[in-house]
């Protein structure tokens, strides 16, 4: 018996939004930030099937699958492969990293920037048909109000 990832991966304050899904608009992932979240941690995993530059979006939407998809209204921090970024709506994964290999981001949204009853979600654009995204969001600093 094989377990769904989302299974696997049991902590309540996480979401999985993609599960090594080809990439472009047509497949974004998204959640329902719960709650009393003061921020959300979106860990992204991309693998670059060529070496073409790569842009990972991260929008609001109405559902989980992008439907009347909205740009951030502010630039929000970024790490790639552990080291931060300078502050965007997106993530470039750029044509000189290596090709065949996984690459890893993290975007923390500040919940307070995804409108009420919007989804977060993330998708792919630009690079090649064969990129794979991976990515869960991971809900941290529950307040009380």
């Amino acid at each position: 018996m094989s377990l769904h990832f989302s299974e696997i991966f049991d902590y309540k304050g996480a979401n999985v939004m993609h599960v090594a899904r080809a990439g472009n608009l047509t497949t974004a992932g998204g959640i329902l930030p719960a709650n009393g979240v003061a921020v959300i941690n979106v860990l992204c995993w991309v693998y670059l099937d060529n070496a073409a530059d790569c842009v990972l979006n991260v929008a609001t939407a109405d559902d989980a699958a992008g439907t009347n998809t909205t740009a951030l209204t502010e630039n929000v921090p970024i790490w790639i492969q552990g080291v931060k970024q300078t502050a965007a709506k997106a993530v470039t994964f750029l044509s000189t990293l290596t090709a065949d290999t996984y690459h890893s981001a993290c975007i923390q949204v500040p919940a307070n920037l995804v409108p009420a009853d919007k989804y977060l979600i993330t998708y792919l654009t630009a690079g090649n048909a064969n990129n794979l995204v991976t990515a869960i969001a991971v809900n941290e600093d529950y307040y009380k109000g």
